[in-house]
């Protein structure tokens, strides 16, 4: 049978769980683990919108976010090739041409092709919107291994003149803020975290309040890495966590959108499900079938939005946290098709794990039904798609009648 449209969409949604497979050399902020490229790829989204301020007029910041989201999708195949690392990977280019060619290659072609080109372009770094895009990538595990007290640097021996010299296309993107990565890389030195080499510090001036709340919202982000989810990983290998979740969704209305209920504005959509589970960093995840958990957790979210969003500069707190309440309430065709996404997500990773945690919680298909029903709400297609599933696990046995 020849696949529709939407089942090589959905063919492609599940190949994005992989990438939360795919581990980097920066580590997290406590240095539990090292990241992963989905995470990475959330968090670098996330930059883009916090550091809109940082773009020069130019820079559209939705196709920058966009750019993030897809840019390392082609290591599904290809893997991390460390930035350090000159002689690990001859053929890196190749290899990551050659999954780009498969990977999009799984999408309706149109679709395939937009996102091929997005992402060649974020390789080009020719335009405004890639060269800031590229500055985000660089200036991300620079604060990751400065918080780490010298983190991927100190493992692998890394120079001061190195980093300086790798990492100077941030100022390419985003001249301030190369302004502050020397300002880290120096700080860095100084403090014995990475070794000077022949790099010699430049005079900068002190980096602006505003910067500096900015970071310390990013630098809080880091914490949602460490909030698992019950929902399996596709390849049953651990549960995921709130960041990649997040991700996938983000992704996920890049190439679902055409089944959204009219009225959606993609780029606000998007946005939203980047931001919309941030306060589980302190209310913690709640599963959806369990109703005893549930009670209180509207409470527990509104402080932590409160405080989470509160440490951005006002503006931007103000924004982010209408944008949050905007997707809680789900009133606008905006808000009804992020919502709608959340709930299949984790529905599909349920079916493609032989009931997932419907077996586990003992979960009836009439209580998926009913709980999920509010798919139909953002994208009746997607609602339909749904039904399908849930009956035929029902008939392979991996949820109840």
């Amino acid at each position: 049978m020849t696949a529709t449209r939407l089942d090589r969409q959905i063919a492609f949604t599940l190949e994005l769980d992989r990438l939360k497979q795919v581990e980097r050399r920066t580590w997290l902020l406590d240095r539990t683990r090292r990241e992963n490229d989905a995470e990475h790829s959330w968090h670098l989204a996330m930059l883009a919108l916090v550091f809109a301020d940082q773009a020069g007029p130019e820079v559209a910041i939705d196709r920058v976010v966009r750019m993030l989201l897809i840019h390392d999708l082609v290591e599904i195949d290809a893997g991390d090739s460390f930035l350090f690392d000159d002689g690990a990977a001859a053929d890196q280019q190749a290899r990551e041409r050659r999954a780009a060619d498969r990977i999009f290659g799984l999408l309706p072609p149109d679709q395939g092709l937009t996102l091929r080109a997005l992402w060649d372009e974020f390789e080009a770094r020719v335009t405004p919107d890639a060269r800031f895009a590229k500055a985000l990538d660089r200036f991300q595990p620079l604060l990751h291994d400065h918080l780490t007290d010298g983190g991927s640097w100190r493992d692998h021996a890394v120079t001061a003149a190195q980093v300086a010299d790798r990492l100077s296309v941030i100022g390419d993107g985003a001249p301030r803020l190369w302004d502050h990565a020397r300002r880290l890389i120096a700080a860095s030195v100084a403090n014995g975290d990475l070794a000077a080499g022949d790099w010699q510090q430049p005079a900068l001036p002190a980096a602006a309040s505003r910067l500096e709340r900015q970071l310390d919202f990013i630098v809080e982000l880091d914490r949602l890495k460490q909030v698992f989810r019950r929902t399996w990983l596709i390849d049953r290998s651990r549960r995921e966590n709130d960041a990649e979740h997040s991700w996938q969704m983000a992704v996920m209305a890049l190439v679902l959108d055409e089944h959204a209920v009219p009225g959606v504005t993609l780029p606000r959509a998007i946005a939203m499900l980047l931001i919309h589970d941030i306060v589980e960093i302190d209310a913690g995840d709640t599963f959806f079938y369990d109703t005893a958990a549930s009670l209180g957790q509207e409470a527990r979210e509104q402080g932590a939005a409160d405080r989470i969003f509160g440490l951005l500069p006002p503006d931007q707190g103000q924004a982010f946290r209408a944008l949050w309440d905007e997707f809680e309430a789900r009133q606008s065709p905006d808000a009804r098709f992020a919502k709608a996404l959340d709930r299949l997500q984790p529905l599909l990773h349920n079916y493609h794990t032989a009931g997932g945690t419907w077996a586990e919680a003992g979960i009836a298909a009439a209580e998926v039904l009913r709980r999920k029903r509010l798919i139909g709400d953002g994208a009746p297609a997607l609602w339909t798609y749904a039904q399908g599933l849930v009956a035929d696990g029902v008939a392979r046995g991996y949820l109840q009648a």
